[in-house]
């Protein structure tokens, strides 16, 4: 097309953190063999009489569903007994246990993040704060989320991007009101510019592909089973 194309953020995000997570895999999958387990019929039962939470499992597209499984773990733990039988060898030992919550502590700024990188109107500028904070704190996942990183293409595109918009901010509030927990701290210490904003066009650069996904999920909840014989055109 002879355009520069800039990549999705939140992908970067999904395979740096596939790549952090690589470690603890056998321990995950522990997890997420007693969560299939939760769910069966018979362990479903039990575990409705005790609490109305249920067992969340993780995908391999979503990162995050990772991070929501081992939070419904921890809140699950106390409802499920080692005296169960069908539950005694599928509990994670001790020392998995220990691993598990270090890991969650560790993920809970790049959840953060991740829902940062969800909200509209989100410009390049604020994805490379978002990396550049998380990378002071989990510096391994450089290799995605660094500013020359190999999966930037092309990297000077991106790089003049951002610089544009930096020079180009004005006095706005450092702060989205949507902004929480880490991503609120890194957006805090933003330096803001006195200067007047120059390039506004630079903004309508996306740094996602959010908005896609959303319309392919509502796509895909519109053509239903009812609804296959819809030529492509008028679904359109």
């Amino acid at each position: 097309m002879g355009v520069p194309l800039v990549g999705c953020a939140s992908h970067r995000l999904n395979l740096a953190v596939r790549d952090y997570l690589a470690p603890h895999e056998f321990a995950l999958e522990e997890v997420q063999q007693l969560m299939r387990k939760l769910r069966t019929l018979k362990q479903a039962a039990k575990l409705r009489l005790k609490t109305p939470l249920v067992p969340i499992m993780r995908q391999d597209t979503r990162w995050s569903s990772t991070f929501m499984m081992l939070k419904r773990y921890f809140k699950l733990q106390e409802f499920l007994s080692a005296d169960d039988d069908e539950l005694a060898d599928m509990l994670p030992s001790r020392t998995t246990h220990r691993q598990l919550e270090g890991l969650l502590s560790k993920l809970r700024c790049v959840e953060s993040v991740s829902k940062m990188l969800q909200s509209d109107g989100l410009t390049l500028l604020d994805a490379r704060d978002f990396f550049d904070g998380l990378l002071k704190v989990r510096p391994s996942m450089s290799k995605y989320l660094a500013p020359d990183a190999d999966i930037i293409h092309p990297q000077d595109f991106e790089a003049a991007v951002v610089k544009l918009e930096v020079a180009a901010m004005s006095v706005s509030p450092a702060c989205r009101p949507d902004a929480d927990g880490f991503a609120l701290q890194i957006l805090k210490r933003r330096k803001i510019s006195t200067e007047s904003a120059r390039y506004k066009r630079l903004s309508a650069i996306p740094s996602t592909s959010i908005v896609v996904e959303r319309l392919f999920s509502v796509a895909r909840a519109v053509l239903r089973l009812e609804r296959h014989r819809m030529s492509p055109l008028i679904l359109e």
